[in-house]
């Protein structure tokens, strides 16, 4: 693409990135990625093997705003941490709640 010369539009800026640990987890972060998408906020993942490490230098790389992490007791607990990649605050939200919080916060941050 760059020697092409091809730009890629930030029309659909990445906002949240989903970190996940384990195979229930994994299950977990398909959903919610579609979920996101579908509510229209930008959101990516690693699905591999990566470490939570990893994971969020990916998050760090890409810039966003939030990180979703995922592992096996959240899964498990239908759970998730919200990380503000800024601050570095975390708390913990149900699972069917954490699109609605996310649909606000970065409602906030685009305006």
């Amino acid at each position: 693409m760059r020697d092409k010369k091809i730009e890629v539009s930030d029309e659909y800026p990445v906002d949240v990135f989903v970190v996940q640990l384990g195979r229930e987890a994994k299950k977990k972060c398909f959903k919610l990625l579609f979920d996101l998408q579908n509510a229209g906020i930008g959101a990516e993942s690693s699905i591999d093997k990566g470490s939570m490490s990893a994971q969020l230098k990916i998050a760090n790389r890409l810039k966003v705003s939030y990180a979703v992490i995922i592992g096996q007791k959240e899964a498990y607990s239908d759970t998730v941490i919200l990380k503000d990649m800024n601050s570095g605050c975390q708390e913990i939200y149900p699972q069917d709640k954490i699109v609605r919080e996310l649909e606000k916060r970065v409602g906030r941050l685009r305006k």
